[in-house]
Protein backbone atom coordinates (compact mmCIF):
# COMPACT_ATOMS: atom_id res chain seq x y z
CA UNK A 1 0.00 0.00 0.00
CA UNK A 2 1.31 3.33 -1.11
CA UNK A 3 1.95 5.91 1.95
CA UNK A 4 -0.48 8.71 2.05
CA UNK A 5 0.46 12.09 2.62
CA UNK A 6 -1.64 15.49 2.66
CA UNK A 7 -0.54 19.30 2.73
CA UNK A 8 -2.33 22.21 3.85
CA UNK A 9 -1.87 25.79 3.73
CA UNK A 10 -3.72 28.46 5.59
CA UNK A 11 -2.27 32.18 5.55
CA UNK A 12 0.99 31.81 6.35
CA UNK A 13 0.82 28.00 8.41
CA UNK A 14 1.65 25.09 6.05
CA UNK A 15 0.72 21.74 8.24
CA UNK A 16 2.16 18.02 5.99
CA UNK A 17 0.14 15.02 7.33
CA UNK A 18 2.07 11.84 6.94
CA UNK A 19 1.13 7.97 7.17
CA UNK A 20 2.01 4.90 6.17
CA UNK A 21 1.83 1.01 6.41
CA UNK A 22 6.31 0.77 5.91
CA UNK A 23 9.07 2.46 7.19
CA UNK A 24 10.70 3.21 4.29
CA UNK A 25 12.17 7.16 4.28
CA UNK A 26 10.26 9.60 2.04
CA UNK A 27 10.46 12.96 1.50
CA UNK A 28 7.52 15.63 0.78
CA UNK A 29 7.39 19.10 0.66
CA UNK A 30 11.37 19.30 2.18
CA UNK A 31 10.25 17.17 5.00
CA UNK A 32 11.84 13.45 5.29
CA UNK A 33 9.04 10.87 7.03
CA UNK A 34 9.14 7.18 8.19
CA UNK A 35 6.77 4.78 9.76
CA UNK A 36 3.29 5.18 10.50
CA UNK A 37 2.46 8.49 11.37
CA UNK A 38 3.81 12.15 11.52
CA UNK A 39 2.30 16.08 11.47
CA UNK A 40 4.71 19.05 10.72
CA UNK A 41 3.43 22.35 11.08
CA UNK A 42 5.31 25.05 9.55
CA UNK A 43 4.70 28.74 10.05
CA UNK A 44 6.31 31.49 8.40
CA UNK A 45 8.27 28.75 6.60
CA UNK A 46 9.75 27.60 10.24
CA UNK A 47 8.64 24.22 11.89
CA UNK A 48 6.47 25.57 14.67
CA UNK A 49 5.74 22.12 15.79
CA UNK A 50 6.33 18.26 15.12
CA UNK A 51 4.82 15.08 16.05
CA UNK A 52 4.94 11.41 14.96
CA UNK A 53 3.80 8.08 16.49
CA UNK A 54 5.81 5.13 15.96
CA UNK A 55 7.87 6.23 13.09
CA UNK A 56 10.38 9.65 12.40
CA UNK A 57 10.36 13.18 10.81
CA UNK A 58 12.66 15.40 9.78
CA UNK A 59 12.96 18.82 8.91
CA UNK A 60 15.61 21.30 9.04
CA UNK A 61 16.71 21.64 12.53
CA UNK A 62 13.65 19.52 13.58
CA UNK A 63 14.67 15.68 13.69
CA UNK A 64 12.26 13.61 15.89
CA UNK A 65 12.15 9.39 16.61
CA UNK A 66 9.63 7.59 18.44
CA UNK A 67 10.95 4.46 20.18
CA UNK A 68 10.79 0.98 18.30
CA UNK A 69 7.02 -0.12 18.50
CA UNK A 70 7.06 -3.37 21.55
CA UNK A 71 5.30 -6.24 20.99
CA UNK A 72 4.17 -8.62 23.95
CA UNK A 73 2.66 -12.05 23.57
CA UNK A 74 -0.96 -11.84 24.72
CA UNK A 75 -1.94 -14.65 27.36
CA UNK A 76 -5.21 -13.43 28.95
CA UNK A 77 -7.95 -11.33 28.49
CA UNK A 78 -10.02 -10.10 31.20
CA UNK A 79 -13.83 -8.99 31.17
CA UNK A 80 -15.94 -7.70 33.15
CA UNK A 81 -18.95 -8.97 31.28
CA UNK A 82 -17.80 -12.35 32.10
CA UNK A 83 -17.29 -11.06 35.92
CA UNK A 84 -13.51 -9.39 35.65
CA UNK A 85 -12.79 -6.59 38.23
CA UNK A 86 -11.21 -4.78 34.78
CA UNK A 87 -11.40 -5.10 30.87
CA UNK A 88 -7.90 -6.08 31.02
CA UNK A 89 -5.15 -7.59 28.38
CA UNK A 90 -2.32 -9.68 30.68
CA UNK A 91 1.25 -9.63 28.45
CA UNK A 92 3.56 -12.16 29.06
CA UNK A 93 7.12 -10.00 30.82
CA UNK A 94 7.33 -6.87 32.39
CA UNK A 95 8.08 -3.06 30.81
CA UNK A 96 11.33 -1.26 31.54
CA UNK A 97 8.81 2.10 30.26
CA UNK A 98 5.47 1.40 30.97
CA UNK A 99 3.31 3.00 28.88
CA UNK A 100 0.84 6.18 30.41
CA UNK A 101 -2.93 5.79 30.90
CA UNK A 102 -4.29 7.56 27.86
CA UNK A 103 -1.37 5.82 25.67
CA UNK A 104 -4.00 3.68 22.89
CA UNK A 105 -1.95 -0.01 22.55
CA UNK A 106 -3.09 -2.82 18.99
CA UNK A 107 -4.04 -5.95 20.28
CA UNK A 108 -3.05 -8.29 16.84
CA UNK A 109 -4.84 -11.33 16.59
CA UNK A 110 -2.94 -14.01 14.63
CA UNK A 111 -2.18 -12.57 11.24
CA UNK A 112 -5.30 -11.01 10.57
CA UNK A 113 -6.81 -8.93 12.72
CA UNK A 114 -5.92 -5.41 14.91
CA UNK A 115 -8.09 -3.40 16.77
CA UNK A 116 -6.67 -0.56 19.05
CA UNK A 117 -7.94 0.42 22.55
CA UNK A 118 -7.55 3.40 25.25
CA UNK A 119 -5.31 2.58 28.47
CA UNK A 120 -6.46 3.34 32.09
CA UNK A 121 -3.82 1.73 33.94
CA UNK A 122 -1.07 -0.35 33.98
CA UNK A 123 0.35 -3.22 36.32
CA UNK A 124 3.10 -5.62 36.98
CA UNK A 125 0.85 -8.88 38.43
CA UNK A 126 3.31 -12.25 39.21
CA UNK A 127 5.97 -11.43 36.39
CA UNK A 128 2.92 -10.65 33.66
CA UNK A 129 1.73 -7.24 32.97
CA UNK A 130 -1.58 -6.19 33.20
CA UNK A 131 -2.63 -3.29 30.76
CA UNK A 132 -6.31 -2.10 31.89
CA UNK A 133 -8.56 -0.89 28.82
CA UNK A 134 -11.17 1.78 28.83
CA UNK A 135 -13.70 -0.39 26.86
CA UNK A 136 -15.08 -4.07 26.41
CA UNK A 137 -12.14 -6.32 24.66
CA UNK A 138 -14.76 -7.73 22.26
CA UNK A 139 -12.63 -11.21 22.08
CA UNK A 140 -11.48 -14.08 23.72
CA UNK A 141 -8.33 -16.01 23.41
CA UNK A 142 -7.41 -19.79 24.30
CA UNK A 143 -4.91 -22.11 23.36
CA UNK A 144 -3.28 -20.49 20.38
CA UNK A 145 -6.19 -19.50 19.47
CA UNK A 146 -8.45 -16.04 19.36
CA UNK A 147 -12.54 -15.53 18.81
CA UNK A 148 -14.74 -12.61 18.39
CA UNK A 149 -17.33 -12.17 20.56
CA UNK A 150 -19.57 -9.94 18.81
CA UNK A 151 -20.54 -9.44 15.25
CA UNK A 152 -18.91 -10.58 13.14
CA UNK A 153 -18.21 -13.55 15.38
CA UNK A 154 -14.80 -14.07 13.42
CA UNK A 155 -11.90 -16.98 14.79
CA UNK A 156 -8.90 -17.95 13.55
CA UNK A 157 -5.58 -19.32 14.51
CA UNK A 158 -2.17 -17.99 15.50
CA UNK A 159 -0.08 -15.53 17.72
CA UNK A 160 -2.10 -12.86 19.61
CA UNK A 161 -0.03 -9.92 20.48
CA UNK A 162 -0.20 -6.42 22.05
CA UNK A 163 1.82 -3.76 19.95
CA UNK A 164 2.91 -0.77 22.13
CA UNK A 165 3.80 2.21 20.01
CA UNK A 166 5.34 5.64 21.23
CA UNK A 167 4.69 9.17 20.24
CA UNK A 168 6.99 12.39 20.69
CA UNK A 169 6.28 16.18 19.93
CA UNK A 170 8.15 18.62 19.99
CA UNK A 171 7.38 22.62 19.73
CA UNK A 172 9.54 25.65 19.18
Amino acid sequence: AAPLALRVELDDREDIIYCSLDDEAREIAGATFSGSWAVVRRQAGEVSWAWTHAGSVRDGETDLAAQDTVELPLVEVRRTGDGADANAFVVEGTLADAPLPGTWVRALLGDREVYGYELTAVREEDGRTVLEISGEPGFAVADGRWELLFNPFYEGEGPCRIGIAQSVFASR
